[in-house]
């Protein structure tokens, strides 16, 4: 069994596959999971479709990334830069291809660990697959002008994990939740903040149990999950159901962040008249 830690009581009252696509290409899947040791390797693949109409050309580039603030943004920075990072490990083949209307190109991406002390950390990267086209654009220039040829580029980011296997400890703390909802709201919505505190990338699962005071009933609500890095913040908005009856509620907002034996979890009581 799991056990929960909690942080404070609230009153608030209120009144009454996974797949990336655009520009008619689709990448899958969106994230690539590793647990190699320090001087392993391993392959895995990755899958690009051209759904258009006409022959594309790809390439496959890897580039470390942070995720600064609690808002879950990818950030890409210089390779070398960033000591999470693990672009200088991934190799990809074929990494330039052309992929004609319809086709789809298997894409293996390699992770090669150094065996160093320094490989025993948990790391990251993003795999960008970009797509460039060619235009003349002389269509609304008249007969007389030369067009210029523009490269319009387009990039999808698969994002990349790597954990050895030493790397064991979990550990999120739930540093805020409160209730967000504005007037114009249909919903009420809940606001709470996650920190990983651990050495491993967290996979969360949130969940809401509402309990109405005055009946005894419960529901247990579930979220989208969502993932935190290591020594970062993650801000989530948690909604509940419309249509709940007029009374008292405790809510007990939970964080699965996949520990064998813990729990995150904070509650708060609203009224809803």
């Amino acid at each position: 069994m799991k056990s929960l830690k909690l942080i404070g009581l609230v009153m608030f009252v209120i009144t009454a596959t996974v797949q990336i696509s655009a520009q008619s290409v689709s990448v899958s899947p969106s994230r690539l999971y590793f647990k190699e040791a320090p001087g392993g390797y391993k392959g895995q693949k990755i899958y690009i479709t051209n759904n258009g109409s006409k022959p594309e050309t790809f390439q496959v580039l890897f580039h470390d990334f942070a995720s600064d603030g609690n808002q879950g943004k990818t950030t890409v920075i210089k390779e070398g830069q960033y000591k999470h990072g693990c672009s200088q490990w991934l190799t990809a083949s074929p990494a330039f291809f052309e992929l004609a209307p319809g086709q789809t190109q298997e894409v293996n991406v390699l992770l090669q660990v150094p065996n160093i002390p320094e490989a025993n950390n948990s790391r990251w990267a993003v795999a960008s697959i970009k797509l460039s086209k060619e235009n003349t654009g002389t269509n609304d220039k008249g007969n007389n002008v030369t067009g210029m040829q523009i490269l319009q580029t387009f990039q999808f980011l698969i994002h990349i994990f790597q954990t050895p296997p030493a790397v064991t400890f979990k550990e999120a703390n739930i540093s805020s939740f409160k209730e967000i909802t504005s007037a114009s709201d249909s919903t009420r919505t809940l606001s709470m903040e996650v920190e990983n505190t651990g050495d491993a990338i967290l996979d969360c699962a949130p969940y809401l149990d509402v309990v109405n005071l005055n009946t005894g009933l419960s529901q247990r609500i579930k979220q989208k999950g969502f993932t935190i890095l290591p020594e970062g913040k993650r801000v989530i908005k948690l909604t509940l159901p419309k249509g709940l009856p007029a009374g008292k509620y405790n809510i007990l907002g939970i964080v699965d962040y996949g520990s064998d034996s813990n729990l995150a979890g904070a509650e708060l009581n609203i009224e809803i008249k």
